[in-house]
């Protein structure tokens, strides 16, 4: 598909490719994990939802000359033809080391199929198939996982140009990180996610992913998921806002949001049922 076919698509089409997405992951999930309620949220049903990439259907889908023209950011050690990502997305910090491995599991598997991708708007015929991918894949997803990010290759590459929207460690809420194990070779983390201002009216999750262990290599394992609404207390909220601006204070809230401001009065606003924020740029 060209750019300009690329850009074209409607939006009957991308709602399309949801369904044919979620219809994808929904074969790929297993098992109905108990968790308890978290502070602030509703009484949580099973996590019985089937994990899709959770792209809000009104947003249209990304341009893929935007998305190639973004400004360079280079990695220590990076290769020069690597493409090159947003900060938020590269320098991700953990206090949590298996926050820290998903969140490098996610970046390698992006920067695999985001190449390929580049390749496809350049010259569709010469990029290389998803099979051709799946065995670098394989190093850091187990097979269940690839289905997915194959429905994605094939049918909307786009959206592995600008990808705030497929990841869960960049959006993790780390304080709300929990982890158990069966054995030595198998950590299950369990956590909710947010939005942030550069991916607006994203749905909050709570989300459980497994690391599996191989020798000394780690894989993303079985993922189940479930929209969390009103999940974020007023404390949640200014310690996420503060990740984003230091100087961040509360003045108040509403019914639908939790309101602060800069030191120069400027507005940020989370929003409650939805687990996302505004900062100035964007409101």
């Amino acid at each position: 598909m060209t750019r300009e076919g690329h850009r074209a698509l409607s939006r009957a089409e991308l709602l399309i490719a949801a369904a044919i997405l979620a219809m994808v992951i929904a074969g790929c999930q297993k098992g109905t994990p108990n968790l308890a309620a978290e502070e602030g949220s509703p009484e949580p049903s099973p996590l019985t939802t089937p994990i899709t990439f959770q792209i809000d259907a009104s947003t249209q889908s990304p341009s893929s000359e935007e998305a190639l023209s973004e400004e360079p950011l280079l990695i220590d050690g990076q290769p020069e033809n690597e493409p090159e990502r947003p900060h938020w997305l590269r320098d991700a910090a953990y206090e949590n080391e298996y926050a820290s491995i998903l969140h490098q599991l996610e970046y390698e598997t992006l920067m695999i199929l985001s190449q390929a991708a580049e390749k496809r708007f350049a010259n569709k015929d010469e990029a290389p198939s998803f099979e051709e991918l799946r065995k670098e894949l394989l190093k850091y997803n187990a097979e269940q996982r690839l289905d997915p990010w194959q429905t994605i290759y094939e049918n909307d590459p786009g959206w592995l140009l600008e990808p705030s929207e497929l990841l869960y460690a960049v959006n993790m809420y780390e304080p709300s990180l929990e982890l158990s194990r069966d054995d030595e070779d198998k950590v299950r983390l369990s956590f909710k996610t947010y939005g942030q201002d550069y991916q607006e009216h994203t749905v909050s999750r709570h989300m459980e992913i497994e690391l599996l262990r191989s020798g000394e290599s780690w894989r993303i394992g079985d993922i189940k998921s479930r929209t969390a609404e009103y999940a974020f207390a007023k404390e949640d909220a200014e310690h996420i806002l503060t990740s984003a601006n230091e100087y961040i204070q509360y003045i108040g809230d509403d019914e639908t949001h939790y309101l602060f401001q800069d030191e120069q009065g400027q507005p940020y606003v989370f929003h409650k049922k939805h687990g996302y924020y505004t900062k100035p740029d964007n409101i």
